[in-house]
């Protein structure tokens, strides 16, 4: 692993280094055989300081630090993007298992493919639970009713360095940001999104404490801080802000909120109101492959968090977003119709109107994309590429 920096002079003798802070950056090649693969075939360079460094080095920093460090991503063995910036990502029971995931920071003059400036690198890619569960969400939105989801999930095999980087394959996602919104909503996507996380507590260490999560309702929260349903700081830790964080933008949710909790919205008033500020049928549609999934890990199923919220600002209404589905078909516990509630979409299911809907949605996704012959052939498909050939050990798809 060679580091190097490149200086420019010209006629006059002004000179200038490239990377800009050269020789404290620098730029990476690598003299190694070729990755051999079925699928994508991707390389990351990190030199030993920003590798291994106290303190400061990626692998040897407080393991949930997202502070970006510098290295160097060759994308087929050929095609080079130096200086980008990378750390490890993932949820406090996702970060410490090998082999880490990566999120990956592309410079604005050389973005990835298709123009994209951030992507993810996931553990995952060997078992088929997430890659089916986005073509699923992806063949349950209609012409008239789109459903968002992952613009890309590319199975891949990765050398960090010299080393292959796992032991099968891994995958490439798009993260829900600025990218995601445009292709989503590619005329309504200037609005603020939060990510559903449950409200987590760490020790000075940088490590969870044991107490268990405060998972994420989709209610008004009106202790905290600043008592009060409209402050918020109450919301801040269950909800975070994400695509243009320096607006802190809160206002929509909380109306949003407002609205999907009985407690402020009372059933005369709830089936108009939930229909002005929340597409109603293409969250329906998202919640409904979830369910399928049995996906345990998400708002309103099992666990508060795994989904993002998105506000389209010219149509005046929300979506609900997937995220982070390698948990699917994993329980037989999961019920397919939610239990009622007093908020969220177990309030939203359990109405008549709406249970109506959801139950079309059931019926079109069981004959159509939910079909044993049609996720049997995209398995099958799958596999034919080398990458993910079956689903989580021990589980069955259908």
């Amino acid at each position: 692993l060679v580091n190097f920096m490149i200086e420019a002079r010209d006629a006059s003798g002004h000179s200038r280094l490239y990377p800009r802070l050269a020789p404290e950056r620098t730029l990476l090649f690598v003299v190694d055989d070729r990755i051999q693969s079925t699928v994508s075939r991707y390389r990351l360079l990190v030199n030993a300081k920003n590798l291994n460094t106290p303190v400061t080095g990626l692998a040897r920093r407080l393991l949930h630090s997202d502070e970006l460090v510098r290295g160097t991503f060759i994308f087929e063995e050929s095609e080079v993007y130096y200086d980008i910036g990378l750390r490890y990502r993932g949820s406090p029971w996702n970060r410490p298992p090998e082999p880490k995931m990566f999120r990956l920071r592309f410079n604005g003059d050389k973005p990835f493919t298709d123009g994209v400036k951030r992507i993810n690198i996931s553990r995952y890619g060997s078992v088929q639970n997430e890659g089916t569960a986005y073509q699923l969400l992806l063949k349950a939105g209609t012409e008239s009713t789109p459903v968002p989801y992952s613009p890309r999930y590319t199975y891949v095999n990765m050398k960090l360095n010299f080393t292959p980087h796992g032991s099968g394959a891994l995958s490439e996602i798009r993260p829900v940001d600025g990218d995601y919104m445009s292709f989503n909503w590619p005329s309504d996507s200037d609005g603020p999104a939060w990510k559903v996380t449950g409200k987590l507590a760490f020790t000075d260490g940088g490590q969870k404490t044991d107490s268990s999560p405060d998972w994420t309702q989709l209610k008004t929260y009106t202790t905290g801080p600043y008592p009060g349903e409209a402050s918020p700081e109450n919301y801040r830790y269950y909800f975070n802000p994400t695509v243009d964080n320096d607006e802190d933008a809160f206002a929509p949710l909380i109306g949003l909120l407002r609205v999907m909790d009985k407690a402020t919205t009372p059933d005369a008033e709830y089936d108009e109101k939930i229909e002005e500020i929340l597409n109603i049928d293409s969250s329906l549609r998202v919640f409904a492959v979830r369910s399928f999934l049995s996906d345990w890990d998400t708002v309103d199923i099992g666990n508060g968090q795994n989904a993002y919220l998105y506000y389209a600002p010219i149509e005046g209404r929300h979506y609900l977003v997937p995220w982070d589905m390698d948990h699917t078909f994993e329980r037989t516990d999961v019920a397919v119709g939610p239990p009622g509630g007093t908020n969220g979409f177990r309030r939203l299911i359990n109405r008549p109107i709406y249970k109506r809907q959801y139950a079309r949605i059931l019926k079109e996704l069981s004959e159509g994309s939910w079909s044993e012959k049609y996720v049997s052939s995209w398995m099958n498909l799958v596999i034919e590429t080398g990458a993910g050939g079956r689903v989580s050990p021990g589980t069955s798809l259908l």
